[in-house]
């Protein structure tokens, strides 16, 4: 066993890093805001005279140029190295602009900034929202009733921006107004009083929510404003970006901001409570969940900093107690920095702090989703790419640790402290309806649960998902309870224990199933590959999605290398191949296998149809006129294989992909995900 005494090690450093650093001085202008003024400061060594502040929307590029064509803020008076001028401007609050010092010929004397800064007490709501220290919660709560049973003390529910705005109303249709900037917003009033009861009764039995914000792709003519002009139809997952870039979008995102802030934020919880607010979802697999189409990532960054610091000045006019979360997944430093559709969440974060520290720092935080690696596979112990090192491919619940160094980061700290970080979704998957299954699954939560409280307060929740089954999560079985909640899984009781007297008593089981002695272990790593997702990156010989346009085919429907959506939410790289309407058809790769002393040579990766129309497809793979894998596939589950090809080491050979329709050619959408052939160390099973 490798002993955690690491955690210690790496805490340490931490807390030193804390006591360190700082906070650095600025390098954009200070602003900051009143109840009644915006003021802005004269930079040292400016004069007075000569000079005008220029102001603009967050969308409106206030950076340093040449001229701006923008016009000055009016009505402002110079008062002892600061500009002092009205707030609110033709029916305006002026605290979501951006701001800027030009001669008064137009042209730049400093780069842009933001009203960073509210003085404290001229919010509207005064007083702490309910923030449980307590670390568990649970997702998709379908009884609140059931989430006192578990002791839950944090809940994550998801509001969709064009469902509560209810600018598509059909006549007769309630709707709740609400005044922002002197124009009258209709919100849907039968969305909102749901959330309503759901929230009020979460607050009355002391549960925190997590809300995550999110715009989906809507077709109603009336909606289109709300839309991010690059988001595109037909992403899987029908959910969209924020639209930032238009005086009607801000306008709208806005004001749904302001509504849910003026409803969920006040302290005797009249209608429930919000605490934290989450912005869209896992934005850095941007073409699945914060859709713009396909552009850099940079782009996605710049739109969703403005997104973001939006919502931390409407947090700052109605309650500043209330925390605003970036939302990443689990993939650190694996991936390309290219894609136009997902990019590795360490190079999203550092590009969208590097925007954010441009223009003025104010204080994000970060919503993780530590899955374990292979996300069918519960066993995070296991988990090979997440190593203990800063730039770890990934980071799941294996090494956590690493989540808590990189974010004590100088960088990434505001005003000299780490910003708060919450595991708002993950969970772990039932492998089997047997007790052995529901052991390791129940196994996996204890485990996570006692990591992640070594690490409270840094990590101040750990949100399970999921409440119950759902059928539409690709073959997940990720709830407490089965899909019609009529059998309650281990990890019920497992959950329930969590955080109480009982805890070390129920968590006992779970040592023997994960091979330790002690919660303070971790077992070290044994090349037992279970899937090619199981598998680093260094272990690749040869990556047959790469090659595919080298690659024969024959006698199929369609044949072409695609980014996948595996599970929840999550794109793979793989070979979408389409058989015929006879026959088999062939996608074949000729390739030297090498040989190489004390390994063995794999085929690893995994099968899966992706429409729900499919009868199922047959496969099988041949190496030269051998066949060495066969096998049919149905559902959206993916089924791994692993096929041991080490005999054909030190020879050229042709291996041969094929596939068949299982009765018809609908729907037979046949995916090999990431497909590859890779060494494994002999002696290994």
């Amino acid at each position: 066993m490798m002993q955690v005494g690491k955690w210690t090690v790496i805490l340490f450093a931490v807390i030193l890093t804390r006591m360190a650093v700082v906070a650095g001085e600025r390098n954009v202008l200070y602003v900051r805001a009143d109840q009644e003024s915006i003021i802005v400061e004269v930079p040292a060594g400016m004069k007075q005279e000569g000079i005008q502040l220029f102001s603009a929307y967050p969308f409106e590029p206030l950076v340093r140029q040449e001229k701006y064509s923008y016009s000055p803020v009016q009505n402002g008076i110079f008062e002892g190295g600061e500009f002092r001028f009205p707030r609110y401007q033709n029916g305006e609050d002026y605290l979501y602009r951006h701001f800027a010092w030009a001669n008064r010929d137009g042209k730049t004397l400093t780069g842009g900034a933001y009203v960073v800064d509210m003085e404290p007490g001229v919010e509207k709501y005064h007083g702490t929202l309910l923030r449980p220290e307590e670390i568990k919660g649970i997702s998709c709560v379908l009884t609140v009733a059931d989430a006192v049973n578990l002791g839950c003390r944090y809940i994550h529910e998801n509001i969709s921006l064009n469902r509560l705005l209810a600018l598509d109303a059909k006549i007769g249709e309630q709707v709740i107004e609400f005044e922002f900037n002197g124009e009258i917003i209709p919100f849907r009033a039968g969305y909102v009083q749901a959330f309503d009861r759901k929230f009020k009764e979460f607050y009355e039995n002391g549960i925190a929510v997590f809300l995550v914000f999110y715009n989906e792709y809507s077709s109603a003519p009336e909606n289109l404003p709300l839309r991010h002009p690059g988001t595109i139809s037909g992403s899987p997952m029908v959910l969209g970006a924020f639209n930032t870039t238009s005086m009607e979008g801000v306008k709208y995102y806005t004001a749904a901001l302001e509504f849910l802030m003026d409803r969920y934020c006040r302290p005797d919880g009249k209608y429930g409570q919000i605490s934290s607010l989450i912005i869209g979802n896992e934005v850095q697999q941007h073409a699945i969940w914060y859709n713009m189409g396909e552009v850099p990532y940079p782009e996605v960054a710049r739109a969703y900093a403005d997104a973001l610091r939006i919502a931390d000045h409407a947090r700052m006019k109605y309650n500043p107690d209330l925390r605003v979360y970036v939302s990443l997944e689990h993939h650190w430093t694996l991936g390309s920095k290219k894609s136009l559709q997902a990019v590795p969440g360490e190079t999203f974060l550092s590009e969208l702090n590097q925007v954010i520290q441009s223009e003025g720092d104010f204080p994000w935080n970060l919503a993780f989703h530590p899955y374990p690696e292979n996300l069918f596979n519960p066993r995070f112990w296991l988990d090979r790419s997440a190593k203990n090192r800063l730039d770890t491919p990934r980071i799941t619940f294996r090494n956590l640790e690493q989540l808590v160094a990189n974010m004590s980061q100088e960088k990434y700290l505001y005003r000299g402290k780490i910003r708060d970080i919450a595991l708002t979704e993950q969970g772990f998957h039932l492998e089997s309806e047997t007790p052995e299954g529901e052991a390791v699954q129940a196994a996996a939560y204890a485990y996570a649960y006692k990591r992640i409280k070594a690490l409270h307060p840094y990590i101040s929740a750990f949100i399970l998902h999921r409440h119950v089954d759902h059928l539409g999560e690709g073959g997940l079985l990720l709830g407490v309870w089965n899909h019609d909640m009529t059998k309650k899984r281990r990890m019920y009781e497992v959950f329930q224990a969590a955080g109480t007297d009982d805890e070390e008593k129920v968590f006992a089981f779970a040592l023997p199933v994960i091979g330790i002695q002690s919660f303070e272990e971790m077992p070290e790593l044994k090349e037992n590959y279970q899937s090619i997702f199981d598998v680093p990156e260094e272990y690749i010989v040869y990556d047959f999605v790469e090659n595919l346009p080298e690659a024969g085919q024959k006698n199929n429907m369609a044949v072409e290398s695609r980014d996948i959506l595996r599970s929840a939410g999550w794109l793979t790289k793989g070979i979408f191949q389409h058989p015929p309407r006879d026959g088999w058809g062939h996608v074949s790769f000729e390739l030297e296998i090498p040989a190489l002393e004390g390994w063995k040579m794999i085929l690893g990766f995994e099968t899966m149809v992706g429409h729900t129309a499919s009868d199922g497809v047959n496969f099988r793979v041949f190496v030269d006129d051998r066949e060495v894998c066969k096998g049919f596939q149905k559902g959206e589950k993916p089924n791994s294989q692993m096929v041991d090809l080490t005999e054909f080491s030190g020879k050229n050979v042709k291996i041969d992909f094929q596939v068949e329709k299982g009765g018809n050619v609908d729907g037979d959408w046949f995916y090999w995900l990431q497909p590859a052939l890779l060494k494994k160390k002999s002696g290994i099973d």
